[in-house]
């Protein structure tokens, strides 16, 4: 039973994503992640769209924050997140 519950508690998607870049547009490259796999699928709330978030990388490429297109009412990004490589990773 605990490998069942450590299982269930599990974060897993997977896709592909495609990056579009910087513009006229958008300040920073917008990326749109399609999934294949979704943790979160439910049958009866299908994903209405792709994931779409913005990309603030920082100078030296050790990470980078995602920031959500859709935006709160107060034009804010609905979630932030921010990835980081390990120490010593390999990305």
């Amino acid at each position: 039973m605990d490998e069942l519950r450590c299982l269930a508690r599990q974060h897993t998607f997977a896709g592909y994503t495609k990056i579009e870049p910087k513009d006229a547009k958008s300040a920073a490259p917008v990326a749109t992640r399609h999934h294949a796999i979704d943790w979160n699928y439910h049958p009866k709330f299908p994903r209405a769209r792709p994931n779409r978030w913005r990309i603030e990388l920082k100078d030296d490429g050790t990470s980078f924050k995602e920031f959500s297109v859709a935006l709160d009412s107060q034009q804010q990004a609905v979630y932030m997140e921010r990835w980081a490589l390990y120490p010593n990773g390999k990305g």
